[in-house]
């Protein structure tokens, strides 16, 4: 089936305002292949009232793009998802006008699911996204062909705020996916861009459903499904995509939130990730895995300082407070105790989402993730 394998990096205000230069990057103009273009792309995304299609993981889209309209139906995230890497089948072709033209659902592995929303007529535009993508092709050393487009606009829902687009795709069109992330590693030590794991459909939805944010509750482990002829290498590619995911995934909102959750998920995540690091080490160079295991190291230490305060202040303390507050004699000091906690659990917090702004931060998922998408995890044999 037809796969789109694409990396999102979200771009702030600043690297918004210098377009210009981040697209005259060295690392682009190295890889870049014949001239790039700019377009203004407008989509409408279709549902059911109840978003059936949505809950099923399809995504079913009408855009027009100059005098032409393309109607996309995108399927659920494939195995090789995860760690800042989409991977969704994906079929599009043209169509005469915006109206939907189901002969093209037969086409595809959910034909049925579409054609009975259709027969219904319950299919219904939902929200619609308005950008100017400017793009450029790429072709790697190896012979691996890309596109990089970046996306300025905004996504709109009846009744709701627009909210922002701002983001680069990064999109192969032939050969290894980890081209993708180390050029995204190139660009995000010299740009302010972060990993991003939400597509455009995702937020369209969110937003329908009144959620502004990326977030909206913590991600937790999931589960890790392997065939029988699974390798190790390749078992441990999948465990590492799962870590980097559950990291990724709790980041927006640890910094938009103060629910201590996020901070314990994202920890979880962080110890996953360095057991996984440790497993695969004999199959992996030190000079690549090292810096990645200081990197997460660094991480879980603070997500721990932050997680342990949060232990202490809201799960520890409370009890032992009630039960001395009968004693007129400890509760001027415990009170005094309380007091002190507070600002320390907050100063604990504080460093936890200054790490997960940090550069080092987009570093380790992109490096990690470079690993995980390797079939091989980079290496032929064992370390000696």
């Amino acid at each position: 089936m037809p796969a789109e394998i694409e990396l999102k990096l979200a771009l702030d205000h600043a690297a918004i305002s210098r377009l210009p230069a981040l697209l005259r990057d060295p690392a682009l103009t190295a890889v870049k292949r014949g001239r790039g273009r700019t377009t203004h792309l407008v989509s409408t995304y279709f549902d059911t009232a109840d978003l059936r299609l949505a809950r099923e993981g399809v995504v079913l889209r009408m855009r027009r793009d100059g005098a032409r309209w393309l109607q996309a139906v995108k399927g659920p995230p494939l195995g090789a998802a995860g760690a800042g890497l989409q991977a969704r089948n994906e079929y599009e072709a043209p169509v005469d006008g915006p109206s939907l033209d189901p002969a093209q659902f037969a086409a595809t592995p959910w034909r049925k699911l579409l054609l009975k929303a259709h027969r219904r007529d319950e299919l219904q535009a939902q929200f619609t996204t308005d950008f100017e993508r400017r793009e450029i092709p790429l072709v790697f050393s190896d012979g691996s062909f890309a596109s990089l487009a970046v996306d300025v606009g905004s996504i709109r829902a009846p009744g709701r705020r627009p909210a922002r687009i701002a983001e680069i795709e990064i999109e192969l069109e032939a050969g290894d996916p980890v081209r993708l992330f180390e050029l995204g590693q190139t660009l995000a030590a010299q740009w302010p861009l972060t990993v991003t794991l939400l597509n455009k459909a995702e937020r369209g939805f969110a937003l329908v459903q009144g959620r502004r944010d990326d977030w909206y509750r913590p991600a937790h482990a999931g589960a890790i499904v392997l065939s029988r002829d699974t390798d190790a290498a390749q078992a441990l590619a999948a465990i590492a995509r799962e870590c980097l995911h559950q990291i990724a995934a709790n980041a927006a909102g640890l910094l938009a939130d103060d629910d201590p959750e996020w901070v314990h998920q994202m920890r979880i995540g962080s110890r996953r990730l360095r057991s996984c690091f440790a497993l695969a080490a004999p199959y992996i160079s030190a000079h690549r895995l090292d810096p990645m295991i200081a990197q997460a190291r660094t991480l879980a230490a603070t997500l721990g300082a932050a997680r342990d305060w949060d232990v202490f202040a809201q799960e520890t303390l409370p009890p032992l407070a009630s039960w001395f507050a009968r004693d007129d004699a400890t509760a001027p000091g415990l009170k005094r105790l309380r007091s002190r906690v507070e600002p320390l659990r907050r100063a604990a917090l504080r460093d936890a989402r200054d790490a997960v702004r940090s550069p080092r931060f987009t570093a380790l998922l992109l490096s990690a993730g470079a690993l995980a998408a390797t079939p091989r995890l980079g290496a032929a044999r064992p370390a000696d």
